[in-house]
């Protein structure tokens, strides 16, 4: 199997930050939650890692304030 196939699979999440136009990819949703607790201070901004599972569900991505969040499919 290609060794860069599998590297590439552990890349699950892409982030987009719409404010000041950079990028991040994760491997996890607590990773996501880690950026948006860093990125946004005010508490009323954060989400549960349970909660953006269930929005990623429905959709492939999801937008919270100015960053949109999109899982990344091999």
């Amino acid at each position: 199997m290609d060794e860069g196939i599998i590297l590439n699979k552990h890349y699950k999440y892409l982030i987009i930050n719409e404010e000041d136009g950079t990028t991040s990819i994760h491997t996890s949703l607590q990773d996501i939650i880690d950026y948006i607790k860093v990125i946004y201070e005010e508490k009323e901004k954060h989400i549960s890692v349970t909660t953006l599972s269930r929005r990623l569900k429905g959709n492939s991505y999801y937008r919270n304030h100015d960053i949109i969040i999109k899982e990344l499919t091999w």
